[in-house]
């Protein structure tokens, strides 16, 4: 169990009956605890109405920290079989799902009416967003014990301009559109570039029991979007004409013919107001094809050895392998699913590319564009 406020460990949790964890790939992970309810652990949930003072809860395998987050509901069951208590929450990428990137008061008005980050590298882009929506106490948005950490240099050159849009969903299209992984452990903030850990999945190795395989037809492939190019030194939005950029993805257009959208994003200026080192619209266009990816990937129960241990040897955000008859897949590590059971042993299921089942955030995206429709209107 951790404090949320102070993001220190309290104790180990006791008579757990079960358990389900699934970190997912740059989105946020959910998890579902349930406890007898006459606990010492269960106990610790009803200390008042705050659910903030309600403890959070942390996930390690030795000392490898691999997903941390705060409660979000609490059931609790009584019948014959007992007094049960079910903890539902979810993991610290939550909190900039909660924030919406706003304009900064703070740098005066001629920052604009929009909200930018960059240029910089994809890291420090991430790095500027977490910091200004979720550590910063000028604003009053801070979270406690919130950090950046050591993300460093990571990632090409990018820009970012929004207003009012959902912070995590705009860290999602600068990191994924970019192939750069991040995620939030302990309050705490990590990127990296995917790397292969050498994991191989396979029936006759011995390393895998199961494995479902989905190949799904993208939502689009071929992408329109709409900006607005500055016709005044000013970069005046209110003097600007239309612009439109493409992007397409080449492979998919062969295999499921052309699939169009538009992607409307004349809430922000191109060039943007603030210098960039490359045309910020077609960076906006190329990373909504990511989005629209065909669902193509396996989900696999695998069987895990001394050299192949989740969350020791491979995490999610890795590169590893799936072999099956006439096949061998290799992708990202998109999510996990880790379950404990009473004295069974502890079962494992990454999926291994682009996962057919939505993630957290899957809904948002299209949100999102609705309400930037509705602010161009």
């Amino acid at each position: 169990m951790r404090d949320n406020d102070t993001n220190e460990y309290l104790a180990e949790i006791d008579a757990m009956i079960s358990a389900t964890f699934i970190p997912r790939y740059n989105d946020v992970g959910t998890y579902e605890v349930v406890l007898r309810y006459d606990s010492s652990s269960a106990s610790q949930y009803f200390a008042g109405p705050n659910a903030l003072n309600h403890p959070g809860i942390a996930l390690l395998r030795g000392d490898k920290h691999i997903m941390s987050g705060p409660m979000q509901a609490i059931d609790r069951t009584y019948d014959s079989s007992g007094d049960i208590l079910t903890i539902y929450g979810v993991s610290d990428m939550i909190w900039p799902y909660n924030r919406v990137t706003v304009p900064d008061p703070v740098l005066g008005a001629g920052h604009g009416d929009f909200y930018s980050a960059g240029p910089a590298s994809v890291g420090e882009c991430l790095s500027q967003l977490l910091y200004d929506h979720c550590v910063r106490t000028e604003l009053g948005r801070s979270i406690p014990s919130m950090s950046i950490g050591d993300v460093g240099d990571v990632g090409p050159v990018v820009f970012n301009q929004s207003r009012y849009a959902n912070v995590l969903s705009t860290m999602q299209e600068i990191a994924t559109g970019n192939n750069i992984a991040f995620d939030i452990v302990d309050l705490s903030l990590l990127a990296w570039v995917p790397t292969n850990q050498g994991c191989v999945f396979s029936v006759e190795q011995g390393t895998m029991t199961s494995y479902i395989n989905t190949v799904t037809m993208p939502k689009w492939n071929f992408n329109f979007t709409g900006g607005k190019t500055p016709t005044d030194a000013f970069n005046n939005p209110l003097y600007a004409s239309q612009q439109i950029d493409t992007s397409e993805d080449s492979a998919s257009e062969s295999a499921w013919n052309r699939i169009e959208t538009y992607y409307d994003r004349q809430d922000i200026l191109n060039p943007p107001a603030a210098p960039a080192t490359a045309d910020f619209l077609q960076q906006v266009s190329d990373e909504n094809l990511i989005p629209g990816q065909s669902p193509v990937g396996y989900q696999v129960a695998i069987i895990e050895t001394d050299q192949q241990i989740f969350g020791v040897h491979f995490n999610v955000g890795d590169i590893a392998t799936v072999t099956v008859p006439g096949t061998t897949w290799t992708d990202i590590v998109r999510d996990t699913t880790i379950t404990f059971s009473g004295n069974n042993p502890v079962t494992v299921q990454p999926t291994i590319g682009i996962p057919a089942r939505p993630g957290y955030l899957a809904q948002l995206g299209q949100f999102s564009r609705q309400v930037r429709r509705l602010q161009t209107v």
